[in-house]
């Protein structure tokens, strides 16, 4: 599988997926006593003015999301995440911004098509559903009798009893149910674009054999970043410790700084990829190797083999790409083509076509196949059309970082914008334990170790329960006095580096042990926490220590071994 299909096509269909599996998932299972309190304390912070945040967190296209749907989905899932692990509330609010654009844009196509959903679709829907629900219960024929006759019922009275249980329910509402008959209709309409003939079938088998230059945007945006980071790195290591700095090393100091705001705030990257490219096909018309190029300019995982894709039929690439490879002769160099990856130059190098031995026989059966792959690859191919054409202004400065981190794939001055923006979320909201962590995450990786530690601190004493006698802190210590987003191995693991960093070992002791404590449940998520527990117990000489880790991992391992290598699901405890 080459590697312009593997990111297009896990790009466009899994993240979709994925964000509604995890958002179903969280909202399932996070209701808590916990989150209601702090959902009260949130509120009267807001009425005494401590948290200052903007009504609106992101405008779709024109239409605003409201900060009371953000609070409300925080609140179901923990009041900004309390019942959560505090690591985990960022990827709950990105996949919460993503799959309501998401859901705003799929609405937003569906009134453009004056698709519309009748009171009948939804009640045959409805009924549709909780027959198919009703299906196993119907075939234990005995076992359903016995309940019928248990509850004095008849079976008919049952199904009218589940049709209103379930017309009752988040998903078999009417709101629910039309939204999702609308979306099918829409898919069903832009499927029903696709046109195949025979010819097409029987090209489907052809395969293509190429390389490319690629020039993306966003590449060439953090390869410029990295460059001037690499510098700055350089200028200030040369420094002598204790002594004034140079005036010539200051003054480009300076230059460096306004570079990169050039860089990540002004710049036109995609003027400036398509102006390279359209020199470096000046230079392949002329003659130049077309691999050596590739090597040496194009962002592609495939440039060191000098751009080379290897074999791929239709159907492999994103359509840009493959409509523009499949017009060329072996020999023939591609104009330049854009997808939304950034900016290609092809260059074909052989073509050949099989059909199956079978194709004459089973050319339906292949045709039918081919048909479904094309409607996948259209209804795909709408949806990011959609997305690439929107207008999307996150005014949450937290979101927003988010935002930007998720594609910034390692930019340091986009790290520094996100800095920003999670500062500004934090002085906004003191509450916020997420944007505190994620922007300690940041410092750290800066290397300002101090900011890093003092924020960490300031979410587990915010999060520390205060015992109200003697008797009650004797009783409550360490952990278990721990609560809301405090309550993290990952929280109290970091915390324990960085205080070993500084010297301090009996905190760094202290805050390892809360992590085990916290890490405790025998599940697949805490085994890199024992992992990473064990080895800082070593380096610390405390053998017995990381002995008990080893005993859990081991432990761990035996479950896994029994449950057949498969993902740990039950909660057990290691005594």
């Amino acid at each position: 599988m080459s590697f312009v299909r593997l990111k297009y096509r896990l790009r466009h269909a899994v993240k979709p997926v994925f964000y509604l599996i995890v958002l179903i998932f969280l909202v399932g299972g996070a209701f808590s006593f916990d989150s209601y309190q702090r959902a009260q304390r949130r509120q009267g912070e807001a009425a005494a003015g401590k948290r200052r945040v903007s009504k609106y967190v992101v405008t779709i296209n024109g239409k605003r999301i409201a900060r009371s749907e953000l609070d409300n989905y925080l609140y179901m899932v923990g009041d900004r995440g309390s019942g959560l692990p505090v690591e985990a509330q960022r990827p709950v609010m990105t996949n919460w911004l993503e799959t309501r654009i998401q859901s705003v844009l799929m609405q937003q196509a569906i009134d453009a098509e004056g698709i519309k959903v009748s009171n009948k679709e939804i009640r045959e829907r409805r009924l549709q559903d909780v027959n198919e629900a009703l299906a196993p219960e119907i075939e234990e024929r005995t076992a359903l009798a016995e309940r019928l006759q248990r509850e004095g019922i008849t079976l008919e009275q049952y199904k009218q009893q589940r049709l209103a249980e379930y017309a009752n329910s988040p998903g078999g509402s009417d709101a629910s149910l039309s939204e999702t008959i609308a979306r099918e209709k829409l898919e069903e309409k832009i499927k029903g674009t696709v046109q195949v003939t025979d010819q097409d079938v029987e090209n489907s088998f052809e395969e293509m054999k190429a390389r490319h230059i690629l020039l993306g945007p966003k590449d060439m945006k953090a390869k410029a970043l990295r460059k001037l980071d690499d510098e700055k790195a350089a200028l200030e290591k040369k420094q002598p410790a204790g002594k004034p700095i140079d005036p010539e090393v200051q003054k480009r100091l300076y230059a460096i700084a306004s570079e990169k705001q050039q860089a990540s705030e002004t710049k036109d990257w995609d003027a400036e990829a398509k102006q390279e490219i359209d020199k470096l096909l000046q230079r392949t018309q002329a003659g130049e190797d077309f691999g050596k190029l590739a090597n040496e300019y194009s962002s592609c995982p495939s440039a060191p083999t000098g751009g080379d894709l290897g074999w791929f039929k239709r159907g492999r690439m994103v359509e840009e790409f493959e409509q523009a490879a499949f017009a060329l002769k072996p020999g023939q160099i591609s104009g330049v083509v854009k997808t939304e990856n950034g900016y290609h130059i092809i260059k074909v190098e052989g073509r050949r076509k099989e059909l199956p031995k079978d194709f004459a026989k089973n050319k339906a059966t292949y045709g039918d196949s081919y048909i479904e792959q094309r409607k996948w690859r259209v209804w795909s191919s709408y949806q990011q059309k959609l997305r690439d054409s929107a207008k999307i202004e996150v005014h949450d400065p937290e979101l927003a970082a988010y935002r930007l981190l998720g594609e910034a794939e390692g930019a340091g001055s986009d790290e520094d914008k996100a800095i920003s923006l999670l500062d500004q979320a934090v002085q906004s909201d003191p509450g916020n334990a997420g944007a505190k962590y994620e922007l300690a995450k940041l410092w750290q990786t800066k290397d300002n170790k101090d900011k890093a530690l003092a924020l960490l601190q300031e979410i587990e004493t915010a999060y520390t329960e205060k015992p109200t006698t003697e008797e009650g802190a004797q009783a409550r210590t360490g952990a278990a006095r721990l609560q809301g987003p405090a309550r993290s191995a990952e929280l109290m693991l970091m915390i324990g580096d960085l205080l070993r960093e500084k010297k301090r070992t009996d905190e760094a002791l202290a805050h390892y042990q809360m992590a085990t404590d916290l890490a405790a449940p025998v599940q697949q998520r805490n085994e890199y926490v024992h992992f990473r527990l064990e080895m800082a117990f070593r380096e610390m000489k405390r053998n017995d220590l990381a002995d008990k880790e080893k005993e859990w991992l081991n432990t761990f391992r035996k479950a896994q071994e029994e449950r057949g290598m498969g993902p740990m699901g039950g909660t057990f405890t290691v005594q």
